[in-house]
Order: C-alpha cells, then sequence, then structure tokens
C-alpha cells in the first residue's frame, strides 16, 4: 500500500485484501494483488501497521489492500459488526472498480486474510469460521474465543438469580441463540486454510489459555497450526524484536507469513491440487502446503453450521435449512478422483456452489448423499437438495413460503437488515397510545446508543404490511393495524381479552407479554411486542434492554429466541418467569407427538412437553394477483364458452371415455398393488359408463333417460369435463411439437381453461384451430365482447392504448333489470361482527381484481351504500376500511392513495 502520513491509534480488528487479499484485526483483512490486490479489514490501523524501513516509516502490508472496518459496540465482530466488515469489503471493491483512474490496482474480495487482535483477534476467528470460502488464511492474534467466557461482562447465567428459578431446557434454549457465535464449535470449517496464531506469553488481558485450546482443537483434525507465546511479551508492543519493527500486528514474523500467502496466490497457487486438473509441476512445492489436509488422492472436510442466517458455507457447500432449528448441523464431504460421498446431520436443505478457492470440479464425480446416489449439475449456478420422505434429492431454491437464511432467528436478526419500528394508534384508550410510542422511543434510543443505529418510528397508519424492510411492531390486535396480519402467520391467537394461545396450550394472566418473530414480505422478518396489560407490555419491552454497560450488546441480541411469551413472575426471576420460549421450524403439519419437534416450549409449573408448529404464511397470505402491465395485441385475445361440455357431448356410451382415460394409464391405477381397494382402469372406465348411462329425471309423473352429455349434479362431473377437454388439448399441442411446429405450439403459452371456459391471450390463431382441438360434438361459443375487452370468469379484461392489460371485477348481476338481495342484514339475527366482517372480505376481493383505483372505489362504494341501507353503522364500516388497509396494505400499495382518501372517497 502507499505510505500513510497519518497516524491513528491502534484498532483492533483489520483486513488485508490483497490487490485481490488477507484479513487482521485488533482485525484486519489483507487482499491480494496481481494486477489486483488482496484486502485485510482493520480499524484505524495505519499507525500499528508501521514499520521502520531506512530511516523511513512504511505503512500498510505488501502486495495488499488493508481494509479497518468500523465497528459499533462491545460485540463489535458479531452480528452487525461481523456484517459491517463484509459489507466494508464489498464498499472498498465498489470504490475502486468506479475509480479507474485513482486505483490502478484493483481488489479481489475473494482472496482474505483474516487478521485481528484481541477483540479483533476473536473478529478473526469468528469470520474465518464462517466465510472460509472467501479466505487465503487467518491470523488471531491474542484472541479470545467467546464473549461469555472472556472476562466478566456477560458470563452466562453466572451468580444469576434466574438460574435458581429457570427451567434447564430455558437455559439451553437461550444458549442456542449465542451458540453461533462460538468460534470453538465452528472450528472444523477452517480446517484447509493456514492458521498464525499468537499472543504475548505474559498476557494478562487475555489469557493464552484461548489460543491454547484453538491451538488444540485444530490439531485434533490435523491442522499444522503456526502458534507461537512470545516471552516477556504482554497483550500490546510497539517492538518485537527490534525498534519499530512492526511490533504486535506487523513484525518480521507476521509479515513473512502475509507475504509468502499473497505471493503463492498471485502466481495461482492457492487453487492448487491434482485433483482439481494441476499437476505437481504445476503447483510446485510451498510450505504452505502443511496446512491443508488434502492429500492428492482424497479429501476430508465437514462443514458445521448452528444457524443457517450467518456465513456462507465451506467449499461451496453450505446449510440452507435444519431439521431441528439451532441445533448443530454437520455436512461431512469425502472427495476421491471420481466420487463424492456426503454425510449431513440436521439437515433438511443445503446448497452447492462452485467457488474459487479450493474448489471442486462436481460435473466430473458421481455423488452420493448418505449413501444415496444423487445427480447434481452445478454449472454456473447454485443447485440446491432437499431431504423429503426419507430421500435427498435436486430442489428449488429458496422460497418466499418457508424459512431460509434470510428468515431464521433468533430475535437479533431483525435488526441485520433495514427496519423500522411502528407504533400502534388504534386504541380507544389514548394512555395505551401514549404508553406504546414512549416504548418506541425508548427502544430507538437504546439501537442508537448502543451501537448508532437509527430506528425511525412510523405510525401503523403510516405504514403497510407490503414494506420491504424489517419491522418492529408495538402493539396487540386490537392496539396495531398490521398485528393481526402478522399473527395470522403464526400458530398463536391473541384475542381482546389477554388470552394468548400457542398451538394447543392456552395462558390468560393479567401481567404476559410476547415478543415473535413473523415472515414477512418472503425473504424479511417481523417482531411483534404486545401484552395482557400496559405492565405485561412493558415486561416484553425491557427484553430489549442491553446487559451490562459499556460492554453492551445491541437490543434483542442476547439470549433471545424466536419467541418469548413472560408471565406475572418475569420482574423478579428474569427468564425464570417465561411461560414459554422456543423457535419455528418448518414442520408442516401438527402433531403433538410427532417426532420432530416443532416448537420447543418451557411451561409454568415444569416442562410440560413439546410442542408442534409452523411457520409459514397460510394459504390467504400469500397469492397470485393478476398482473397490470401484460402486453397484449390489439384484436388477439379469446374468450370462448365450451357451455354444452356438460351437457352436449355424447359421452353415452363410453366411446369418448375409452379411448382418452384409457389412454393415460399409470396416473393413479396401479395394476399390481398388493391393496385389496383397488380399482383397475378398466373397473374405473366401466363405473364411469354405468353412471353415464344411468341417470333418470323425474318430471310431470314421468321417467326421462339422460342419452347426452355428463350428469349434472355429480360430484364427479366438473372433474370429467376437465379430464375430457385435457385429453384433447395435449393431444393438440403433442401433434404440434412431433410435427416440427414448435413455433405454434408456443402461441397458446397464454391460453388458459377453467372446466369449460377458455381465454387465449396474444394468440391471434387461435379461432382458426378450435376445430382441431376440441371434437365436432362440442358447441363452442365465443364470449369475447370487443378488440379491446372480455370478461373472463368474474375479471373483466382490457387493454390501453399502451398494450398495457387492466382488470375489473365483472358481475353478470350488474346487467340485470332488477335488484339482487344480497349480504345480512343488520336487522337478521346474526353476530354484527361476522356481518361487518363482509365488507373487508369484498373489499379484498375488489382490490385482487382491480387494476385501477377507479375501478376499486366504484365496487366499494356501492357496496358500502347496500350495507349502510341495510342498517350497518358508518363509523363501524370506517374502522372495518382502516383494518383492510393496515392488514392487506399490499394489494392497494399500486394505487398510491392514502387511508384518509380512501375513507373519504368510499364512505362520506
Amino acid at each position: 500500500m502507499a505510505e500513510d502520513p497519518v497516524a491513528y491509534p491502534p484498532a483492533d480488528f483489520h483486513i488485508v485484501a490483497q490487490s485481490r487479499y488477507t484479513l487482521h484485526g485488533d482485525f484486519t483483512w489483507h487482499t491480494k494483488q496481481a494486477a489486483h490486490t488482496a484486502v485485510p479489514l482493520w480499524v484505524n490501523q495505519a499507525d500499528s501497521y508501521k514499520r521502520m524501513a531506512e530511516g523511513e516509516y512504511v505503512f500498510g502490508v505488501d502486495n495488499a489492500w488493508l481494509l479497518a472496518p468500523t465497528r459499533h459496540g462491545a460485540h463489535n465482530w458479531e452480528g452487525p459488526g461481523a456484517l459491517t466488515a463484509l459489507q466494508s469489503l464489498d464498499a472498498l471493491y465498489k470504490m475502486v472498480e468506479d475509480s479507474d483512474d485513482i486505483f490502478k490496482v484493483k481488489v479481489d474480495t475473494n482472496k482474505v486474510v483474516y487478521a485481528g487482535h484481541s477483540m479483533g483477534g476473536h473478529g478473526a476467528w469468528h469470520l474465518a469460521t464462517h466465510y472460509p470460502d472467501k479466505a487465503l488464511a487467518l491470523m488471531s492474534l491474542a484472541g479470545w474465543i467467546k464473549k461469555e467466557e472472556y472476562g466478566d461482562s456477560n458470563l452466562f447465567f453466572r451468580h444469576d438469580i434466574a438460574t435458581s428459578h429457570a427451567d434447564p431446557v430455558t437455559k439451553f434454549i437461550m444458549e442456542s441463540c449465542i451458540s453461533e457465535n462460538d468460534a470453538d464449535r465452528h472450528i472444523s470449517n477452517i480446517q484447509e486454510l493456514p492458521v498464525l496464531t499468537r499472543i504475548g506469553a505474559d498476557d494478562r488481558t487475555v489469557h493464552p489459555f484461548f489460543l491454547r485450546r484453538m491451538y488444540r482443537l485444530l490439531a485434533e483434525i490435523g491442522i499444522m497450526v503456526n502458534h507461537t507465546e512470545l516471552a516477556r511479551k504482554e497483550h500490546w508492543w510497539w517492538d518485537t524484536w527490534k525498534t519499530n519493527d512492526g511490533g504486535a500486528v506487523n513484525d518480521p514474523q507476521l509479515r513473512d507469513f502475509t507475504n509468502k500467502l499473497v505471493s503463492k496466490s498471485l502466481e495461482g497457487g492457492s487453487q492448487c491440487d491434482s485433483i482439481h486438473g494441476n499437476s505437481e509441476e504445476d503447483c510446485g512445492k510451498s510450505e504452505f502446503d502443511r496446512y491443508s489436509q488434502n492429500s492428492m488422492t482424497k479429501r476430508e472436510f465437514t462443514l458445521t453450521t448452528y444457524n443457517p442466517a450467518l456465513g456462507d458455507g465451506m467449499n461451496g457447500l453450505r446449510v440452507i435449512q435444519q431439521i431441528t432449528p439451532l441445533r448443530k448441523s454437520e455436512v461431512h464431504c469425502t472427495v476421491g478422483e471420481n466420487t463424492v460421498e456426503i454425510d449431513t446431520v440436521n439437515v433438511a436443505k443445503f446448497s452447492i456452489e462452485k467457488t474459487r478457492n479450493r474448489p471442486i470440479k462436481w460435473s466430473d464425480k458421481s455423488v452420493k448423499i448418505n449413501k444415496q446416489p444423487v445427480q447434481i449439475e452445478i454449472g454456473n449456478d447454485i443447485s440446491y437438495l432437499c431431504y423429503k420422505s426419507g430421500r435427498w434429492s435436486v430442489c428449488s431454491g429458496i422460497e418466499d413460503t418457508v424459512r431460509g437464511p434470510d428468515t431464521y432467528g433468533p430475535a437479533r436478526r431483525i435488526a441485520e437488515q433495514e427496519f423500522v419500528i411502528v407504533v400502534g394508534t388504534q386504541s380507544s384508550n389514548q394512555t395505551i397510545t401514549e404508553l406504546l410510542l414512549q416504548s418506541a422511543v425508548y427502544i430507538a434510543n437504546l439501537f442508537f446508543l448502543t451501537s448508532d443505529t437509527i430506528a425511525p418510528i412510523l405510525k401503523d397508519e403510516d405504514i403497510q404490511t407490503s414494506d420491504e424492510r424489517n419491522l418492529i411492531l408495538l402493539g396487540g390486535t386490537e392496539e396495531n393495524l398490521h398485528t393481526t396480519f402478522f399473527l395470522e402467520k403464526l400458530p398463536i391467537t391473541f384475542k381482546a381479552d389477554g388470552t394468548l394461545t400457542i398451538e394447543s396450550c392456552t395462558y390468560h394472566h393479567d401481567r404476559q407479554g410476547m415478543m415473535t418473530l413473523a415472515p414477512h414480505h418472503g425473504n424479511r422478518l417481523a417482531m411483534i411486542l404486545f401484552g395482557s396489560s400496559p405492565s405485561g407490555f412493558l415486561d416484553v419491552v425491557s427484553l430489549a434492554t442491553p446487559t451490562i454497560p459499556p460492554m453492551t450488546r445491541s437490543p434483542f441480541s442476547n439470549l433471545l429466541p424466536d419467541y418469548v411469551l413472560t408471565g406475572p413472575d418475569f420482574g423478579m426471576k428474569g427468564p425464570g418467569g417465561f411461560l414459554c420460549t422456543g423457535f419455528y421450524v418448518e414442520q408442516r403439519n401438527y402433531s403433538p407427538d410427532a417426532e420432530d419437534v416443532s416448537v420447543i416450549a418451557q411451561h409454568t409449573g415444569g416442562l410440560s412437553g413439546y410442542l408442534g408448529g409452523e411457520y409459514h404464511a397460510p394459504d390467504n397470505s400469500y397469492h397470485i394477483g393478476v398482473a397490470p402491465h401484460v402486453n397484449l395485441n390489439p384484436g388477439s385475445h379469446h374468450v370462448i364458452d365450451g357451455g354444452r361440455v356438460q351437457g352436449g357431448v355424447d359421452l353415452g356410451h363410453g366411446v369418448q371415455l375409452q379411448g382418452h382415460v384409457g389412454g393415460y394409464q399409470g396416473h393413479g391405477v396401479d395394476e399390481k398393488s398388493d391393496s385389496e381397494n383397488k380399482y383397475t382402469e378398466t373397473d374405473i372406465i366401466q363405473m364411469l359408463n354405468f353412471l353415464i348411462d344411468n341417470i333418470f329425471v323425474v318430471f310431470g309423473g314421468k321417467v326421462f333417460q339422460q342419452i347426452v352429455g355428463i350428469p349434472m349434479g355429480t360430484n364427479c362431473a366438473p372433474l370429467l369435463a376437465d379430464i375430457f377437454l385435457y385429453s384433447y388439448e395435449a393431444e393438440f399441442i403433442q401433434s404440434l411439437v412431433s410435427d416440427g411446429k414448435r413455433y405454434l405450439a408456443s402461441d397458446f403459452n397464454f391460453t388458459y381453461r377453467y372446466i369449460d371456459d377458455v381465454l387465449s391471450i396474444n394468440n391471434p390463431k387461435f379461432a382458426d384451430y378450435l376445430s382441431s382441438i376440441y371434437p365436432s360434438e362440442l358447441e363452442v361459443k365465443e364470449t369475447t365482447e370487443t378488440n379491446n375487452s372480455a370478461s373472463y370468469l368474474d375479471i373483466m379484461l382490457s387493454y390501453d392504448t399502451d398494450g398495457h392489460m387492466n382488470t375489473s371485477l365483472y358481475d353478470k348481476r350488474d346487467d340485470f333489470n332488477f335488484s339482487i338481495t344480497n349480504f345480512p342484514f343488520l336487522s337478521s339475527n346474526i353476530p354484527s361482527s361476522p356481518a361487518y366482517g363482509v365488507f373487508i372480505s369484498q373489499l379484498i376481493r375488489y382490490a385482487r381484481a382491480s387494476t385501477k383505483y377507479t375501478d376499486f372505489v366504484l365496487r366499494a362504494r356501492r357496496l358500502s351504500d347496500k350495507l349502510l341501507s341495510q342498517g350497518y353503522v358508518c363509523d363501524r364500516l370506517t374502522s372495518s376500511l382502516r383494518k383492510f388497509y393496515g392488514r392487506y396494505g399490499e394489494l392497494v400499495i399500486h394505487y398510491d392513495v392514502p387511508l384518509s382518501r380512501m375513507v373519504d372517497d368510499i364512505l362520506s
């Protein structure tokens, strides 16, 4: 690096990044240089990285960028601190790439040496064990292993009054929240990295015991560690052997280590391995080969993960989902000449992708997972593997409706993305509303004081559930517009009288408070804080309070799992006063006796058992909306009504069934099944023929037999119509493909059918092919209204002059010349709550169907007028409209209309 004339106080963590490589700290990264240079992460390290050469000070690391990220809080390299370090690496890359005229040497953010001193030494351990695929090497200088065992600022349950009250399972759950930060638990992840550790033998700040333990753990897995304890040195020094020789973080020993790493990397040696196709001559001989456990014929490594939310995995392998949350997961990999054998522990889903450092040539090898052969094709993308029904198979990526790395807990994850605090304003009690606002300010101030984080505060009326930031919601279902929306995604119900149910367990205390995470907007999180009383709410707000300043963590960052229910004794007993606490998992079906633990819960009076639970949105929380901007070609859409599919196709003698149902054998009928309750294909056809041939109607005292069409009113009628039409459609498309007319088949990409109604978009040739698709017996009626519009089911589709599709609600009853009696009257004998619920349900229907705000308001206004005429109260309808806007804001966000205007347009 260029000489820096400014001297800064020494910092604890730094990264050496080579003109693409290296990472150090009281924490530093180094990044490598070719025409690119390596990167170290370090804070204010210029002065500590100086040395004297020929009477002049030289700053930095040879052939590498030295990067020192700023961090906040005492636990600076865990959680947000780790993210800050990684983001600083990306920021350096962007700065250099965007300034070619200034920086001639580039940055390689995948060639990093993690290095640090003291707390930065812990940071080096932490980042190297969680992001080893970016690493060239690790240097931990006087680094401790975990905060809970260093000093006395955060001892886990040591001398805490809660120790006398907390159930051991509660302590187990709470400790699981921080196990991801324990470097020693993840030691296997760095077994292929060169490691240097050093400490002063007389260090009275960080005892040499910590590095000795890590040395022993590395030795257990066969890693040769360069470990040094310097006599007569304490925690920090400026001169190791000579005056101004680089001292504690940059003396000749450390420079020699990093220089050889960077030089080897610049020569391409970091990826040398005969297993990867390099010859021994190409790789050459290097003293750093002794740090690698790889042999020329076999390579073994183990990825260890406690929380999929933290880290990028190892050698391209990454745990995506666990079977039991925040328990130890392992992926053990044995790479041979032509094979890869993978064994997993507590893994439901993992991914494989190519890496630049220490790569595996997956395409050249047969793969077995838990002894089961699996065909894997990586290409340039990521491949995902899922364990379902006792077998491993390739599966889709990270889905929005299930937990993935972005939506795992524990509670502190809420602040590891951009977030806002949303305060409830719906309570009729002004004192409660003021309490919620005061608590929001308190939490926001905690974030600012502990980690320099700005936490915006918004009213629930000023934000919608479609907001893409993480949300901290304050207030229960009667106090915050959005709470119900998120609680519906969880196995939690909360009633106005304060009763709270978690799956099958019900709690009712005058003083209880709930903190829970919930899935939000696909890959975001929401945190909900509410209580049965003001005191219960304040109890759960107090969970945000950091412990033991000044060595604080950020709010909600220590020992809090996915959810906590506090009880009346919480103020006195701390965690011993938890009524219930635990994690959510991916199990889909709840069963109290299931083997797989879904929600680990501890209850008042002792451990009462394990509860099954879910962490996914119910069906009504995710929907497929009509795309508002589907381009159409004028005159190319058709709507047809096969009005006589159920009454005009002659299936009387089963001829069509014989030809079409019988032609698709093997779909659900197993001729070789051992079951006694089975039907063959022939049996099914005979039963269908009997049904079709034996439909009788009594009219005017006479009995008539239906001889044409499918029997109406039977359960199977729609299915028979669907199968019948599909058989012709499938044969038509297959014939186009077999005749080499794929270009014609592609014209039907936007052709859809629902039973006997067909919609075809952007297909001007559709009408020409109708006779080729469906049998001549089928009466087909085109119901397209104009070249610019058509109704399909209950949707009116039209397109504007720009070719953009618009949708609105279509109701054929609008064309009747008489009034329709529908929706309940309040004078009828029904509860008022479901009656007003009709208003919300119809608003949801209108919003989903209406592209334009004017169409939505037209329908909503017509409905509100009708309900008001049937005895509904305007104030209650206004309240229902406000609830709709808060809970289902994602349906109306594209209207860009505030709530106040919507109320005026619909109810004024």
